[in-house]
């Protein structure tokens, strides 16, 4: 499982580096995201006494879902049921979103992004993003 990881994280990079992060790139860049913060000093202190579900509606892609409980992260496709909070865009947007292409608040401004429910849990998504992406820019 551990060398799957390392493949995924080589091929993240190197999209990265070039540019060609793109909306097919989303699942596993999730996954990554999960398997990090299970590892990531970091990721954990970002997460410390919150618990929740972030629900992906991904035009495009599908729906999928980050849970985080007791600091445990957790990734997979389809629906959760109340999650803290929903985001729903084009899959492309979210690509350009990830890697600091689309502006986060121009997004949600444009409509390009919906956000239903918690802000703040938005907000802990977007640093751990920030996080995520930063460890694969090494």
């Amino acid at each position: 499982m551990r060398e799957k990881a390392m493949s995924t994280e080589a091929a993240l990079q190197s999209k990265l580096a070039s540019g060609q992060f793109e909306s097919e790139d989303l699942i596993p860049f999730f996954e990554f995201l999960a398997q990090r913060g299970n590892e990531d000093a970091e990721m954990q202190d970002e997460v410390e006494g919150w618990s929740g579900v972030i629900q992906f509606r991904l035009e495009g892609l599908g729906d999928a879902w980050l849970a985080v409980k007791d600091g445990v992260f957790e990734f997979g496709r389809g629906q959760q049921n109340a999650p803290a909070v929903t985001l729903t865009m084009p899959a492309a947007d979210a690509a350009r979103l990830f890697t600091g292409q689309l502006d986060p608040a121009e997004a949600v401004g444009t409509g390009v992004l919906r956000i239903e429910g918690d802000m703040t849990a938005a907000l802990r998504l977007q640093a751990l993003v920030e996080i995520a992406m930063d460890a694969l820019a090494g």
